[in-house]
């Protein structure tokens, strides 16, 4: 992570809020993550190829407007035993 994506990361909470900022982070991280992995296996990229942070961050808060407390919630459910 660059001083840009902190900044980037700043006005997201700025604009959106902590919750926001955890989300994105998680979900930008995973998406990130398996994009980069499945660009690896297709031998487009190798393991030392940098991989921008911004536009994974971009799209955890796009996923965070339009889905973030759904998402958070089904998460939950999964993870959480029903109560008895």
């Amino acid at each position: 992570m660059g001083f840009g994506d902190v900044k980037f990361i700043a006005g997201i909470g700025a604009f959106l809020g902590w919750k926001a900022v955890v989300f994105t982070i998680i979900a930008a991280s995973s998406v990130g993550a398996v994009v980069g992995l499945a660009t690896i296996a297709i031998g487009k990229k190798e393991w030392s190829v940098k991989i921008p942070f911004g536009p994974y961050l971009a799209l955890g808060a796009l996923l965070w407007l339009f889905h973030g407390p759904e998402l958070v919630r089904w998460y939950w459910t999964l993870m959480l035993p029903p109560a008895a």
